[in-house]
């Protein structure tokens, strides 16, 4: 980015002008018109409607439950508080912006991932710094997020997806749930990396603590994997995610419900490498809605 910057200096000072101004100002209004809302803009709406809607359940999670998990599905009035990127730092401190709308919740859905211990990302920062509060942002180095963003928007790479990316365009429902669309790769993945980051491992922890004191029954879902997602992690990894799980549910107020290896999804009912369609991810909701009316007629 500095090169770039640099080079265009030297190329004249009002085409770096012009530059800069059309990447601040035209190009995230074109962005938005061919891909839809913007990641700041998703933000804002998604903790809007989780201020002003009614619901006792709470979907927690990264991206693959964002789009994967329709609350319209559920029995309990549910909301859809996910988003891309999130762990369990970004949506401990969810439940505490819930908490402090006067919202009672009585259960959550927490989504799990076999790489999510390992993610801790400051890429949303310019957005959640101004809902979760300077506790949150205290686990991060010092940054002015805001000015970064901007400094983002000049990445020539936005002009590159301007241009030559041609994703479906994408939208939000009222009822906090991303639609994703797309068609999938049956070679492309991406890299994943399995790693525990203790900070992670804690918020996990502090989520279910939290539910615990608040009487509120926690369903761990993992979603469906395809078959060249799951083979990224070895047996050993596995192994050391199960243990954090089978550590953490008692099968009372803490569930798991596991759809990773499920037979009922294969690479047709995903838009990429590993988020589900819209029909799975109707599927899926229905398909937790089961389980967690199961264990309330034990």
């Amino acid at each position: 980015m500095k090169e770039f910057i640099i080079k265009t200096i030297k190329f004249g000072i009002v085409p770096a002008i012009f530059y800069v101004l059309f990447c601040l100002f035209a190009v995230p209004k074109l962005l938005e018109a061919k891909m839809g809302p913007n990641i700041q803009q998703q933000l804002q709406f998604s903790f809007q409607k989780a201020k002003e809607r009614e619901y006792q359940q709470l979907v927690l999670g990264n991206s693959r439950m964002f789009c994967g998990v329709n609350p319209d599905l559920f029995s309990t009035k549910t909301f859809n508080f996910s988003h891309n990127n999130d762990s369990y730092n970004q949506l401990y401190y969810k439940l505490l912006y819930v908490e402090k709308q006067g919202k009672k919740v009585n259960s959550v859905v927490l989504g799990v991932d076999y790489f999510q211990f390992g993610i801790f990302s400051d890429t949303r920062n310019y957005v959640y710094g101004d809902f979760l509060g300077t506790d949150y942002l205290k686990d991060y180095k010092p940054k002015n997020y805001k000015i970064w963003y901007y400094v983002d928007l000049l990445h020539p790479s936005k002009i590159r997806k301007l241009i030559f990316d041609d994703k479906e365009k994408h939208g939000l429902k009222e009822n906090g749930q991303y639609i994703r669309l797309g068609t999938p790769e049956k070679e492309g993945f991406e890299k994943r990396e399995f790693k525990i980051d203790e900070r992670q491992l804690m918020y996990f922890n502090k989520i279910l603590q939290y539910c615990k004191e608040k009487s509120i029954t926690v369903y761990l879902a993992m979603p469906p994997l395809r078959d060249v997602e799951y083979k990224l992690y070895t047996k050993n990894e596995l192994e050391q995610f199960d243990e954090i799980i089978q550590n953490a549910v008692d099968n009372k107020t803490v569930f798991f419900f596991d759809f990773s290896r499920s037979p009922d999804y294969n690479v047709n009912d995903f838009i990429d490498f590993t988020h589900l369609n819209q029909i799975a991810a109707d599927r899926f909701s229905k398909a937790v809605n089961e389980l967690i009316n199961q264990t309330k007629n034990k």
